[in-house]
Protein backbone atom coordinates (compact mmCIF):
# COMPACT_ATOMS: atom_id res chain seq x y z
CA UNK A 1 0.00 0.00 0.00
CA UNK A 2 1.14 3.49 -0.60
CA UNK A 3 2.55 4.90 2.77
CA UNK A 4 3.11 8.33 1.46
CA UNK A 5 4.56 10.60 -1.55
CA UNK A 6 7.43 12.59 -0.86
CA UNK A 7 9.03 15.63 -3.43
CA UNK A 8 12.64 16.08 -3.13
CA UNK A 9 14.87 19.45 -3.11
CA UNK A 10 15.08 18.40 -6.71
CA UNK A 11 11.37 18.11 -7.73
CA UNK A 12 11.36 14.67 -8.02
CA UNK A 13 8.28 12.53 -6.81
CA UNK A 14 9.13 10.06 -4.48
CA UNK A 15 6.38 6.97 -3.36
CA UNK A 16 6.87 4.74 -0.59
CA UNK A 17 5.07 1.76 -0.72
CA UNK A 18 4.77 -0.65 2.45
CA UNK A 19 4.57 -3.96 2.26
CA UNK A 20 3.06 -5.66 5.01
CA UNK A 21 4.73 -8.93 6.95
CA UNK A 22 5.96 -10.25 3.67
CA UNK A 23 9.51 -11.94 4.29
CA UNK A 24 9.69 -14.24 6.83
CA UNK A 25 13.40 -14.06 8.82
CA UNK A 26 15.27 -17.39 9.26
CA UNK A 27 15.14 -18.60 12.67
CA UNK A 28 18.37 -17.38 13.35
CA UNK A 29 17.33 -14.03 13.18
CA UNK A 30 13.81 -14.51 15.23
CA UNK A 31 11.60 -16.15 12.63
CA UNK A 32 9.46 -12.58 12.67
CA UNK A 33 7.60 -11.64 9.54
CA UNK A 34 8.38 -8.27 8.41
CA UNK A 35 7.57 -5.52 6.30
CA UNK A 36 9.00 -4.44 3.17
CA UNK A 37 9.44 -0.35 2.44
CA UNK A 38 10.35 0.50 -1.35
CA UNK A 39 10.74 3.15 -2.52
CA UNK A 40 9.90 4.25 -6.04
CA UNK A 41 9.51 7.17 -8.62
CA UNK A 42 7.73 6.88 -12.27
CA UNK A 43 11.35 7.94 -13.98
CA UNK A 44 13.52 5.82 -12.04
CA UNK A 45 11.41 3.05 -10.98
CA UNK A 46 12.98 1.27 -7.44
CA UNK A 47 15.55 3.52 -6.23
CA UNK A 48 15.63 2.04 -2.55
CA UNK A 49 14.38 -0.68 -0.12
CA UNK A 50 14.66 -2.03 3.41
CA UNK A 51 12.86 -4.55 5.61
CA UNK A 52 11.56 -3.44 8.67
CA UNK A 53 9.70 -4.37 12.45
CA UNK A 54 9.47 -3.72 15.78
CA UNK A 55 11.95 -5.20 18.04
CA UNK A 56 11.07 -6.66 21.70
CA UNK A 57 11.88 -3.21 23.10
CA UNK A 58 9.23 -1.74 21.09
CA UNK A 59 11.58 0.20 18.83
CA UNK A 60 11.39 0.39 14.92
CA UNK A 61 14.40 -1.43 12.91
CA UNK A 62 15.41 -1.04 9.34
CA UNK A 63 17.10 -3.93 8.26
CA UNK A 64 19.27 -3.95 5.27
CA UNK A 65 18.46 -0.99 3.25
CA UNK A 66 19.57 -1.00 0.17
CA UNK A 67 19.77 2.01 -2.89
CA UNK A 68 18.63 5.61 -2.66
CA UNK A 69 16.36 5.09 0.75
CA UNK A 70 16.31 9.14 1.03
CA UNK A 71 18.17 9.72 4.43
CA UNK A 72 18.35 13.69 3.41
CA UNK A 73 14.54 14.08 3.10
CA UNK A 74 12.86 11.49 5.73
CA UNK A 75 14.19 11.00 9.37
CA UNK A 76 15.19 8.36 10.60
CA UNK A 77 16.79 9.16 13.47
CA UNK A 78 14.66 7.10 15.78
CA UNK A 79 14.96 4.25 13.97
CA UNK A 80 17.72 1.64 14.65
CA UNK A 81 19.57 0.34 11.45
CA UNK A 82 20.88 -3.30 11.24
CA UNK A 83 21.90 -5.27 8.65
CA UNK A 84 21.97 -8.97 8.18
CA UNK A 85 25.10 -10.83 7.16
Amino acid sequence: MLEKKITTKGKLEVFVFRIKKCIQLSDFFGGEKVDIIVLTTLKHGVIGSYMTDIDKSGNTVMISPLGNILKENIDYSKIKEVVLE
